[in-house]
């Protein structure tokens, strides 16, 4: 398969991030992001009630009976009587995605700055489509975020892109990156700070899903897609 052929067929495995620049409603993201947390919650569970599953996205119950149901008619979940767990399906779509990203994860990073909740996304092999990360912070503002970093992994070394050598002037910061979030070579950490957790998560993956839209229109799929 040709490269562009390759790029149609994951942008159709990757559909949910392709399908809109989503909005935030009550101070939460919904569109893509809210998808992608909901799938990320039920890969850490074998099985979920909707109410359940509301709470750990902050949402009511109402919204995330609506979040499954659009997951269930694009096959990713199944929904029984007693809850919803990931279909086969699911669980293929989001070995894929790890290939782009990786599951977001919160980090301890008080000592930093003054926000309680940290979350941090890898974006793989997507550190020549940053510049100086102004568009993947202003994308995690957006998505509820009140602060975030982009930090690239360039020749073992911690970069803020075109700033500064983060691995130099704080090596001890540099070490935490590298044990907590584990980058690999040209990687790029997206980390969002908040008062909230979920504005924290939601602000990570909205900034990892603008990076990852960019990388998939720059015809330059990551090495481990193909």
């Amino acid at each position: 398969m040709n490269l562009e052929g390759l790029r149609a067929e994951r942008s159709q495995d990757l559909l949910l991030l392709l399908e809109g620049a989503g909005r935030l409603v009550q101070g939460l993201a919904v569109g893509p992001v809210i998808y992608l947390r909901a799938l990320f919650a039920l890969n850490r569970v074998s099985m979920i009630s909707r109410s359940a599953l509301g709470a750990r996205l902050g949402v009511g119950e109402g919204t995330a009976r609506t979040i499954i149901r659009r997951l269930a008619q694009r096959g990713l979940v199944n929904v029984i009587r007693s809850g919803c767990h990931l279909s086969d399906q699911g669980r293929e779509f989001l070995r894929k995605l790890s290939e782009l990203m990786t599951e977001p994860r919160l980090i301890g990073l008080e000592e930093v700055w003054r926000y309680e909740y940290s979350v941090g996304v890898v974006v793989r092999r997507a550190s020549g489509h940053v510049g100086r990360g102004l568009d993947e912070r202003d994308a995690a503002i957006r998505y509820g975020a009140e602060a975030a970093m982009v930090l690239s992994y360039v020749s073992g070394r911690v970069m803020m892109p075109e700033v500064s050598d983060v691995s130099e002037e704080h090596p001890e910061f540099a070490r935490k990156l590298l044990n907590e979030l584990g980058p690999g070579e040209g990687d790029v950490m997206l980390i969002a700070g908040a008062r909230g957790f979920h504005a924290a998560e939601s602000g990570a993956l909205g900034s990892a899903v603008y990076l990852t839209r960019k990388v998939l229109r720059s015809g330059v799929m990551p090495a481990g897609t193909d």
